[in-house]
C-alpha cells in the first residue's frame, strides 16, 4: 500500500472529512493507486472515499467497471 492509498484507507489517523479534503488534490496517478488498493481490500476504506475516487475518475473519462 502506497503512502497516497493509506492516508485513504480506514487505518489512517485523519477523520473522514480530512480523507475527503486531501483527496481533492490526488492526481489521477494517485487515485489509480488508490483504486487498485481498493479493488484488493475494499473493506479497508469507507464508503464514501471509494464512490468519491470512482467519480473523480469517471470525471476524467476513465470508466470503472
Amino acid at each position: 500500500m502506497t503512502m497516497k492509498a493509506y492516508n485513504m484507507s480506514n487505518e489512517s489517523p485523519y477523520t473522514l472529512q480530512e480523507r475527503l479534503d486531501r483527496l481533492e488534490a490526488y492526481s489521477v496517478g494517485d487515485l489509480l493507486y488508490v483504486l487498485r488498493d481498493i479493488e484488493k481490500s475494499p473493506g479497508d476504506y469507507d464508503k464514501q472515499i471509494i464512490k468519491v475516487v470512482y467519480a473523480k475518475l469517471a470525471s476524467k473519462n476513465i470508466i470503472c467497471i
